[in-house]
């Protein structure tokens, strides 16, 4: 088995929507899984992608996950440019080969 390297994303709502429930809509009843599915597709392939992201126990030994942020940041997981909240994923990615 191949191990692979973390990639630390910071997400839009959309995606994590897709990533933890498998379907996206847009509050309206329009069913946008699809449609949203196919740009995470076309940014990552195949890449395994889970929530939240690897952190460092703070002084209680606990790992403290963020509240979600706002910014108008290109989401890292559709590249959508549009401003909201974003929260952490983690892309793993196959490591550089070593010659």
């Amino acid at each position: 088995m191949t191990n692979k390297d973390p990639c630390t994303l910071e997400i839009c709502v959309d995606c994590l929507m897709l990533l933890a429930n498998g379907e996206v809509s847009d509050g309206e009843g329009n069913d946008l899984t699809d449609a949203h599915a196919a740009r995470m597709q076309a940014v990552w392939g195949d890449t395994e992608i889970t929530l939240g992201h690897l952190s460092e126990p703070n002084d209680d030994g606990e790992n403290d996950e963020p509240e979600p942020w706002f910014s108008w940041s290109q989401c890292d997981g559709c590249h959508s440019n549009l401003g909201g909240d974003r929260e952490y994923a983690t892309a793993w990615v196959e490591p550089p080969s070593v010659r």
